[in-house]
C-alpha cells in the first residue's frame, strides 16, 4: 500500500470514529466469519493431535504379509474365524479374525517360517505348517473348512505349499534366500560379496567395484537395472538406507554373506514405501536369534593352483590368487534381567513399603522408602 493510500485510509477511519480493530470486527460480523473462526478453533487441536500421534504403521520392506479367504464346503465366506500365526523359531504369536467377507490379513510378520491355525466352533481345525514368510512379499493362504466329526483336525505341511504366484501385490521383485547366498559362488576383490548375485536379476548390468574403498568390511559393487543409472538404486539394511549420500552408486556397508537372512530386490512397479529408488530397491534382512541355540563355522578357500588352465592364457601358470575367508557365528535366546518391577508383598508396617528400583541400569537392589501414614489413601510413588 502506497503512503498516499494509507493516508486516505486513516482519514476515513478518523472521520467515522472507527479504529482498525472495530473495522475488522464489523467486517467479520457482516460476513459471518466469527462463527466460522470458532469452528476452526475447535478443529485445530484435533489436527495437531492427529499429526503428533499418528496411527501405528509398519514398514512393509521390513515385514512380510499373510492374507487369505476362509470359506465353507459350499464356497461361502465364513466370518468370525480365528486365525493364528506362530513363528516357529521365536514362538511369537499373531492373531486375527476373518471379517464379513471371510478375509483375514497379517501385515507385520517377521520373515521366517510360521505355523498357521484356522479354527471355528463346529468346523474341523485346519493347520498349515512350514509357511514361509519373506520380507516385502504377500503370501496368500486360502482355506476351506469342513464340518468336524467329534474331534478332527487337518494338517498340511510343506515349506513352499503356500507360496505361489503373488497376486496381491503388483511390484516386480525377486527374493534371494540365505541358502542361495551361501551356496552360490560369490565374487569380490575383498572376499565374498552378496551383491555379485545381482547378475541373476533380469535387467541388471554389472559395473564392478567403483570408488568404494571406504566400504566396510569390503568394497561395494555397482550395477545398473533396467537401463536406469546406478545412481538411482537404493539399498536398505533392515529398513535403513546404507547408500552413500554423496556417492549413491555405492553402499556404505556390505555385511558378510553368512549374516544375511534374505535379500529382496524390487525392479519395477514400486510401491510408495519403496521410495528413493528408480532402478532397484534392495532390502537386506539380517538373521535374528531364535529360542534354540545354534551356530555355524565356515572357511572358504580360493587357490589359483587348483584352477583349470585357460587355453587362451599366454603364461604357463595361473596368476597367483589365494584367499582364505573363515569365521563363525552363534545365536540363541536372550534373557534380559528384570528392571524396576514392583514387588507385591505385604509391608512390614503401614508406613514402610519395600520395592525394587533400578539403580545404574539394571542393578538388582532394594531401597526402603518411607511414606506418611494415611489411613484411607494408599502410598504412591512416581
Amino acid at each position: 500500500m502506497s503512503p498516499f493510500a494509507r493516508y486516505l485510509r486513516q482519514r476515513y477511519l478518523s472521520q467515522h470514529g472507527l479504529s482498525q480493530h472495530r473495522l475488522s470486527q464489523r467486517y467479520l460480523s457482516q460476513h459471518g466469519l466469527n462463527q466460522r473462526l470458532r469452528r476452526l478453533a475447535w478443529l485445530l487441536p484435533l489436527l495437531l493431535a492427529a499429526v503428533a500421534f499418528p496411527p501405528t504403521t509398519h514398514a512393509q520392506v521390513l515385514y512380510g504379509s499373510l492374507t487369505g479367504t476362509v470359506t465353507d464346503a459350499s464356497a461361502l465366506a465364513v466370518p468370525g474365524v480365528a486365525v493364528q500365526a506362530v513363528n516357529i523359531a521365536t514362538g511369537v504369536t499373531k492373531d486375527a479374525t476373518t471379517d464379513e467377507r471371510g478375509t483375514y490379513s497379517f501385515n507385520d510378520l517377521q520373515p521366517g517360517t510360521y505355523k498357521v491355525t484356522i479354527s471355528l466352533e463346529g468346523f474341523a481345525t485346519l493347520t498349515r505348517e512350514n509357511v514361509g514368510i519373506d520380507a516385502n512379499r504377500v503370501v496368500r493362504l486360502d482355506a476351506r473348512l469342513q464340518p468336524k466329526d467329534i474331534s478332527e483336525s487337518v494338517v498340511v505341511t510343506g515349506r513352499d505349499a503356500a507360496i505361489g504366484l503373488q497376486t496381491d501385490k503388483g511390484d516386480v521383485s525377486i527374493t534371494q534366500s540365505s541358502r542361495q547366498i551361501n551356496s552360490l559362488p560369490l565374487t569380490g576383490s575383498l572376499g565374498r560379496n552378496y551383491q555379485s548375485l545381482m547378475t541373476l536379476v533380469p535387467g541388471t548390468t554389472m559395473m564392478g567395484e567403483q570408488n568404494s574403498a571406504a566400504g566396510s568390511p569390503q568394497r561395494s559393487i555397482s550395477f545398473n537395472v533396467n537401463g536406469v543409472s546406478r545412481l538411482q538404486n537404493n539399498t536398505r539394511l533392515d529398513g535403513s538406507s546404507v547408500t552413500y549420500p554423496w556417492l549413491p552408486t555405492n553402499t556404505a556397508y556390505v555385511p558378510s554373506a553368512e549374516a544375511i537372512d534374505a535379500v529382496n530386490i524390487v525392479t519395477n512397479s514400486f510401491d510408495a514405501e519403496q521410495g528413493m529408488a528408480g532402478g532397484a530397491a534392495i532390502n537386506v534382512s539380517i538373521k535374528s536369534g531364535s529360542n534354540v541355540v545354534h551356530g555355524t563355522a565356515w572357511e572358504y578357500n580360493q587357490n589359483s593352483d587348483l584352477r583349470a588352465h585357460n587355453e587362451f592364457q599366454t603364461t604357463a601358470k595361473n596368476q597367483m590368487d589365494r584367499i582364505n575367508q573363515y569365521g563363525a557365528n552363534l545365536g540363541g535366546p536372550s534373557h534380559p534381567p528384570t528392571c524396576g518391577r514392583a514387588i507385591s508383598a505385604r509391608p512390614a508396617s503401614p508406613s514402610t513399603i519395600r520395592r525394587r528400583i533400578p539403580i545404574h541400569g539394571c542393578a538388582r537392589r532394594f531401597r526402603t522408602t518411607r511414606f506418611p501414614r494415611i489411613a484411607s489413601i494408599p502410598p504412591r510413588w512416581s
